[in-house]
């Protein structure tokens, strides 16, 4: 088991210490392995790794734009549903792609 401690978190204008436990053998050794590589402590390799998952999840948040070249508007096109797409899945990716082509 790896932990990391933090110098402070802040939770509603209070400061707390912070203890990240990583228990599974393969996580840890990557960590450590990743770390003395880079020639860097565990915990900034934690916490680089928590900072992008935080960007990815703030860049799925926005709201992307796609123009359509004119001539791409009537080309016929298939969607291949996924194997554990639900049916209300599938059809809300089926009206977004069609609103993307300016279908209705």
């Amino acid at each position: 088991m790896l932990e990391i401690r933090s110098g402070a978190l802040y939770v509603a204008d209070m400061i707390a210490p912070l203890t990240l436990s990583l228990s599974e053998h393969d996580t840890v050794e990557y960590v450590l392995q990743r770390a003395a590589a880079e020639l860097r402590t565990p915990d900034s390799i934690v916490e680089e790794m928590v900072l992008r998952e935080k960007a990815y999840a703030e860049a799925e948040a926005r709201a992307v734009t796609l123009a359509v070249a004119p001539e791409l508007g009537g080309i016929a096109a298939e969607l291949v549903r996924d194997d554990e797409e639900t049916d209300e899945e599938f059809a809300q990716r089926r009206r977004s792609f069609a609103a993307l082509l300016a279908r209705s």
